[in-house]
């Protein structure tokens, strides 16, 4: 995503501005795409867990690593949230962070279950349920990208969406 941003405004991008605007569609197709991919990752790891449930499991190094992560993730969370709403690369570099954000909170909450209680199930649980989020918020970014890029294809682009791509950038 920061590729693509970088490259989207370049100044040889800034004159073609469609080429810009297709430089930031793929890259939010790549992230969307990169979200299903973890998503069903995080999945089939979380249904081979509840197959054969790992005896042990370190709750307190799980707890500080995603606090850690839970901190900066929520730092950028807000870096990345007004530009989310204009910008489709970066809204998907933004569903990326908040993927990473649910992760850490679904961790920090198995942790503490692993911890006080001893229910090593909630691990795997949490685990499936954080995987149905991340899927949920990437295929959305993944329809409009294609769509983009469909209508691109016919030579139907949008054309408010670029106006309103280029009104934001002040190209």
């Amino acid at each position: 995503s920061l590729v693509a941003s970088w490259i989207s405004q370049s100044q040889i991008c800034k004159r073609a501005n469609l080429a810009s605007l297709q430089m930031e569609v793929f890259a939010a197709l790549f992230n969307g795409i990169g979200l299903v991919g973890i998503a069903t990752w995080i999945a089939t790891e979380a249904i081979t867990s509840l197959q054969s449930p790992s005896a042990d499991i370190m709750s307190l190094p799980m707890l500080i690593t995603a606090s850690i992560s839970l901190g900066i993730n929520c730092i950028n969370v807000v870096l990345l949230h007004d530009s989310s709403h204009y910008d489709l690369n970066l809204r998907g570099a933004f569903l990326h962070v908040m993927a990473d954000l649910i992760s850490s909170v679904g961790v920090i909450l198995a942790a503490l279950a692993v911890w006080l209680m001893h229910w090593l199930w909630a691990d795997t649980v949490i685990s499936l349920f954080v995987s149905i989020l991340i899927f949920i918020s990437a295929v959305p970014l993944v329809a409009q990208s294609l769509n983009l890029l469909r209508k691109n294809a016919n030579h139907n682009f949008d054309n408010d969406l670029l106006s309103k791509f280029i009104n934001e950038r002040k190209i």
